[in-house]
């Protein structure tokens, strides 16, 4: 990115994000451009960083050494101005991406819902976004149908629940690309439930059972 930043012609940088801020700040002073850096996290306090301790220590490195001298920062939310402000004294703008209401006419979901409800989960499937537990939950929930459209850190995963007696609840496992998987549930007298197995998105195959194995 700095070299790319080098050679081209600008009136302005536009950081966005920790990880873009140094060879921009760089450029910055080298080349007197003026710089605006937008947060739309506490970079060094994402989960994906939560485990990586060392890493974790450069970027706040980088954001103690950089951010304090800024002269245009902005910002998704006030709690992030009121951090930043604490800890480096800035008063950085807050400009929230909220979108327009508009009314839609509703289409024909892809997916075989065998009279079930979907519960849609669209965007970054990463760290902290909560899906572990929503996936560990979706036994309990009989008439929901639980579906993930993006990509991520962790959509190639394999899961596993246990009732609080030590029978197994549900397994099963999902491709990097998100597109592929299948799982397993059970009832809590350890009866198979249902089974499932989709492709490119979309359900090709779900069988269910009673709980008495009807």
């Amino acid at each position: 990115m700095f070299i790319f930043l080098l050679f081209t012609k600008k009136d302005l940088l536009f950081s966005n994000d920790l990880d873009t801020l140094l060879p921009n700040y760089i450029i910055g002073k080298l080349q007197n451009k003026k710089l605006v850096f937008d947060s739309h996290e506490l970079f060094s306090e994402i989960p994906e960083l939560v485990n990586k301790q060392r890493v974790k220590k450069v970027w706040f490195f980088l954001e103690k050494k950089i951010i304090p001298k800024l002269q245009t920062v902005i910002t998704v939310s006030d709690s992030i101005k009121k951090h930043y402000q604490n800890l480096y004294g800035i008063s950085a703008i807050v400009i929230r991406n909220i979108p327009v209401i508009k009314t839609i006419n509703p289409k024909e979901f892809e997916i075989e819902t065998n009279g079930k409800k979907i519960i849609l989960y669209q965007g970054s499937v990463n760290i902290g976004r909560g899906l572990e537990l929503m996936i560990e939950t979706m036994p309990l929930l009989e008439e929901y149908i639980f579906v993930i459209i993006g990509d991520g850190d962790i959509t190639e995963m394999s899961f596993k629940t246990w009732y609080e007696n030590g029978n197994l609840q549900a397994e099963g496992n999902i491709s990097k690309e998100g597109k592929k998987g299948s799982g397993t549930g059970w009832y809590e007298n350890g009866q198979l439930k249902e089974k499932v197995i989709f492709e490119d998105g979309v359900v090709i195959k779900i069988a269910c059972w009673d709980f008495n194995g009807g």
